[in-house]
């Protein structure tokens, strides 16, 4: 266990302060200025979840991805949902 040259490098670990200023900034990319219209949700959750893996994926790091995105409105109906996964098989 402690041979695992994955758990020892600080280079190939999981850090979320590097994640989650991209995943910000795809969520910024993709809804700046939009005000809520349901029939824009599906491709807003496709356009986020795809944006989130090309960016996960650049990091070049040896992980499985999993993205979910979930959109709603604020009046306590209806839910769009979405998964995305990638993974290098190299």
């Amino acid at each position: 266990m402690g041979d695992d040259p994955w758990q020892n490098s600080e280079e190939l670990a999981f850090i979320p302060e590097q994640v989650e200023p991209m995943l910000t900034n795809v969520l910024a990319a993709v809804l700046a200025n939009e005000v809520y219209e349901d029939a824009k949700v599906p491709v807003w959750i496709d356009s986020i979840c795809e944006k989130s893996m090309e960016s996960l994926a650049k990091l070049s790091k040896p992980f499985k991805y999993i993205v979910t995105c979930l959109i709603i409105q604020k009046n306590g109906a209806g839910i769009h949902s979405a998964q995305s996964c990638f993974w290098d098989v190299r």
